[in-house]
């Protein structure tokens, strides 16, 4: 995310940050896959939501998520 603005006033600012997410995938038969990923994949803390009266909200902490997929055609 670039710099960006909370209010339409521009006045307050929140900071850039780049997040990393990975997600592998592998097809075991013509119906049947599976896959997992990770998003925020360093665990970076990062400001997604700024208020006047000080408080910030902060971006989600590293998430591991992981599945099948069926398929029934």
């Amino acid at each position: 995310m670039s710099s960006r603005f909370e209010d339409d006033l521009n006045t307050l600012e929140i900071d850039d940050f780049v997040t990393v997410d990975l997600t592998l995938s592998r097809q075991i038969h013509r119906s049947f896959g599976v896959f997992a990923g990770v998003s925020n994949l360093f665990d970076d803390h990062h400001i997604v939501r700024r208020a006047t009266n000080g408080l910030t909200w902060i971006g989600a902490p590293r998430l591991v998520h992981f599945g099948v997929r069926f398929d029934y055609r």
